[in-house]
């Protein structure tokens, strides 16, 4: 649809005003069939009320006559719906669209008169989210968001247009100091959709970070600084996108007797403001590495948990323990105590996040398994899948539920199942200690390398600190716990494998009055002089001395809401769910060399990982027999090298491990990763430490990869190889941790950001403050607080009494990628925020005068200075609001 109409103006001058939408093809023209413009056809200007505003508005109004109802032709259902052009001849006098969802058409008389509100694009912003964000993909865009230009900003939200920019603020010499500037998206992508950032929001705090202002002029946008516009400066300015070079001269407009289009001039006086002051809020940024067993981040292919597996558990040797599993495992009430039945619930979890691979290549999800509809089926073969396959990983969510109704005293029912997510790495050791026969081996271990890995965002964040006295880290920090191998008890004797369906048939052997041996540990004995064990069918248990019949049912369930009706009766299973009660502890830590009881050791490393963020790569080094290391950053391609036993290694890794205590047992127990922090590093956390230094210049997009499970030996003191899928020496008594281990479990990973904050005790606030100097002469306060902020320094944070960290909302230098310090504004050198203040202080410490008055328009602009000798002063214009047929501007100006 288009309405089209022409009228001239007092000047004779042709005006054109086309409407335009999507709705249909019908041509419209004003002046025929009942539709007219009325005696003010139309109007067009800005307007504001101080130059604190940096996103100036420009608005239109069309006055008709019709006798005929519009409302269907119109009524603008989106803010871009339908377009309006008002030209002068050939120029552009606006561009925009009808205001959205308005409108309002009297019916009294044949003919009457109503109005058609138009907005400019910049007053659409308001009404697009940021990166034009769905709810749909508000989720992939966050999870891709990265640290980005303000020019590619710009460049979105201006699509199509042309942005020019007066070049009054610069790093360099390059004029364009969006180009030069950056971001962490996640500022405006916030924590959910409801709250992500508008164009409008994210443009006005761009702006306001460096003081300027933007207007439209008919298709071109104009971003500035008042200062330019005072100064009549005529040099070139630069268009945003493409770097060249703008000329737009600035207007001198005289006002004299001639000019005055009406009587109505007035003059008062502008606020005046003894003090200016910005807030800064600290968005501190607290996390390097998102969690892969983050809630937040987990969804799961398959529809939900299902019944997974059932243990049968027995305490004790004695003819009423074995009576009891005999019972249960049948489905017998039993009222023997110490029998327990527990139902376990599984479901698998991906974090988009992270990649689980399960040969170095191929991911997890490769092996999930659909039917014909597209859904996910057999999740309980994916377990199965880890138990039957070494170093394969898999984010597992987990919960159990005891099954009371096998005992005659209670079967109340459970009205909640607590489910519980971990992250599995599986090791299925074979529990040999010969050199060359243990596995896993070292090529299984190196093959199928990496096992997981970490892509942080595109561009990452900015690490180092920005001074010297200052000291980041990162803090890994979570738990991790090598199972045991499991063992059931079944017909004969207890064995790695699933016994149910042989002792449902044949019953389970009793062996009264011995003691459970498997799985087997002993750290002192050579492995070829291990004495044949008398062999039993218990398996060892925290809460008895002699251990417990155990037994396990897998079920087989195609999908999670089926009621289970099939088990694995084959002698197969799946990973095993972890409780500390069933645990077989092994190789306890006793002391870390020989004839010294003392605790010397400082790791044991369990994960060998690669950290690279940017160009640099974090290595681990003087790497000692007790695990004390030191970390340090190199640049790609310049790792440095080592050569033990005539072998040359390049260092590209680090490892993450656990620190046991005497008595702890190696295997077994649960560790909180190794903690490194001591109190006088002044770091409220614990975990193992990574120092960033400011010479260390670390910023970029974070890659980080779990390479696989370093092949450990014991031999009273645990021992590494300098290539972590490598042993050391073998010798009779060596052990293979690896091989005695069921599955690596992790909980609670994450890595976070600290600061040492200059080793100073301060608390610390949330907000940065920059405060103008007072004037006493008057009483007016005028804050402001500011979205983005320019990174304080160690020292800075001291003084203001905030904490030291990397904040999310600092803007980076994206020539340096460092955080930017400060931008360069008629000659002088200073952070943004006190450009901001000074400028503002100046602007309104003094009284200035406000005038308004209505001249003859000659052809006004945001781009003018006026000038009045009568008062023998200058002016900028805060508003113009244009009769376009009559040809009058009405103007609030400001004296310079």
């Amino acid at each position: 649809m288009t309405i089209h109409g022409q009228f001239r103006d007092n000047q004779n001058r042709l005006i054109d005003v086309t409407i335009e939408s999507s709705k249909g093809d019908e041509q419209i023209t004003v002046g025929e069939n009942g539709l007219f413009f009325g005696d003010t056809p139309v109007t067009v200007g800005y307007d504001i009320d101080d130059t604190f505003e940096h996103i100036i508005r420009k608005s239109a109004q069309i006055n008709f006559v019709t006798k005929n109802y519009l409302g269907d032709k119109l009524f603008a259902d989106n803010a871009r719906d339908i377009t309006v052009t008002i030209k002068r001849s050939t120029t552009v006098l606006f561009f925009g669209y009808v205001d959205p969802n308005t409108f309002n058409q009297p019916f009294v008389a044949g003919l009457d008169e109503f109005s058609i509100n138009c907005i400019d694009y910049l007053s659409t912003l308001q009404y697009y989210k940021y990166r034009n964000a769905t709810i749909l993909n508000y989720d992939s865009l966050k999870s891709t968001s990265s640290i980005v230009t303000f020019k590619s900003i710009l460049q979105n939200i201006f699509s199509g247009y042309t942005v020019v920019y007066d070049g009054s603020k610069t790093i360099s010499t390059n004029k364009n100091i969006f180009a030069e500037t950056s971001i962490d998206e996640l500022n405006m992508y916030e924590s959910d959709y409801d709250s992500i950032w508008t164009q409008e929001e994210t443009l006005n705090n761009i702006l306001q970070y460096f003081n300027l202002h933007i207007i439209q002029e008919g298709k071109t946008f104009y971003i500035f600084d008042w200062q330019t516009i005072k100064s009549k400066s005529t040099a070139k300015w630069v268009n945003v996108n493409t770097n060249a070079n703008v000329t737009r001269s600035i207007k001198s407009v005289t006002i004299n007797q001639s000019k005055f289009g009406d009587s109505d001039t007035n003059i008062s006086i502008a606020d005046v403001f003894n003090q200016v002051s910005v807030e800064c809020p600290l968005n501190s940024q607290d996390t390097l590495i998102v969690s892969p067993l983050e809630k937040n981040n987990l969804s799961s292919l398959y529809s939900g948990k299902q019944l997974y597996m059932t243990e049968y558990i027995s305490e004790g040797s004695g003819d009423d323990a074995n009576k009891a599993i005999n019972n249960i495992v049948n489905g017998r009430p039993t009222d023997y105590k110490e029998a327990k039945e527990y139902n376990w619930y599984l479901q698998l979890k991906t974090n988009p996040n992270w990649k689980l691979y399960i040969n170095g290549t191929d991911t997890i999800e490769s092996i999930y398994e659909q039917n014909t509809n597209g859904e996910y089926i057999n999740q309980w073969k994916v377990p199965k899948y880890l138990a039957e396959h070494q170093c394969t990983p898999a984010i597992i969510s987990l919960g159990n539920v005891e099954i009371k109704g096998s005992q005659v005293q209670d079967n109340s029912p459970v009205s909640k199942i607590d489910m519980n997510n971990y992250l599995y790495v599986s090791v299925n050791g074979n529990e040999v200690d010969k050199e060359n026969e243990q596995s896993p081996t070292v090529s299984t271990l190196q093959n199928k390398s990496p096992l997981i890995e970490y892509i942080g965002k595109t561009s990452g964040g900015i690490y180092s600190p920005t001074d010297d006295d200052t000291i980041n880290y990162f803090v890994f920090s979570g738990r991790i716990m090598l199972q045991p191998l499991v063992y059931e008890s079944s017909n004969t004797i207890a064995s790695k494998q699933n016994n149910f369906e042989t002792i449902r048939q044949n019953g389970c052997r009793k062996s009264e009055g011995q003691t459970a041996n498997v799985p087997k540990y002993d750290s002192h004995i050579p492995w070829d002089s291990i004495p044949v064990p008398i062999w039993n069918n218990l398996v060892k248990s925290d809460n008895n001395s002699e251990g417990r019949y155990y037994t396990r049912k897998f079920y087989t369930v195609e999908k999670p809401s089926d009621t289970p009706s099939s088990y694995l009766t084959d002698g197969t299973f799946g990973v095993q769910p972890w409780t500390n009660d069933k645990s077989a502890k092994g190789y306890d830590y006793n002391y870390t060399s020989e004839g010294d009881g003392t605790d010397k050791f400082s790791k044991v490393p369990i994960f060998e990982c690669e950290l690279i963020i940017g160009n640099k790569r974090l290595i681990e080094t003087n790497i000692d027999m007790y695990g004390n290391s030191t970390f340090k950053w190199v640049e790609l391609g310049s790792e440095p090298t080592e050569t033990i036993d005539g072998i040359t290694y390049t260092k590209k890794t680090f490892s993450l491990g656990i620190n046991p205590k005497i008595d702890d047992f190696i295997i077994g127990q649960e560790y909180d990763i190794q903690n490194t922090i001591n109190y006088t590093m002044n770091v409220d956390a614990e975990g193992t430490a990574i120092p960033i230094k400011k010479s260390d210049n670390l910023s970029g997009q974070v890659t980080f990869r779990i390479l696989g499970l370093v092949n450990t030996t014991w031999n009273d003191i645990t021992r590494r190889h300098p290539t972590w899928f490598r042993h050391t020496t073998w010798n009779s008594y060596t052990k293979f941790i690896l091989a005695h281990t069921q599955n690596v479990i992790i909980k609670d990973f994450e890595c976070k950001i600290y600061s040492n904050n200059t080793l100073s005790d301060n608390e610390g606030n949330d907000t940065l403050v920059y405060v103008s100097a007072e004037n006493d002469r008057f009483i007016n306060e005028q804050d402001f607080e500011f979205a983005f902020i320019t990174q304080p320094t160690s020292k800075e944070c001291v003084k203001k009494g905030i904490k030291t960290a990397v904040n999310l909302n600092a803007v980076v230098n994206a020539t340096t990628s460092l955080n930017l310090q400060n931008i360069t504004f008629g000659g002088e050198t200073a952070k943004a925020e006190e450009h901001y203040i000074n400028q503002y202080y100046n602007e309104y410490c003094s009284p200035k005068i406000i005038l308004e008055t209505t001249l003859h328009d000659n052809n006004e602009i945001f781009c003018s200075v006026y000038s009045w000798s009568y008062l023998g002063k200058s002016f900028i214009p805060l508003s113009i609001q244009k009769d376009i047929k009559y040809n009058k501007a009405t103007v609030k100006l400001k004296e310079v």
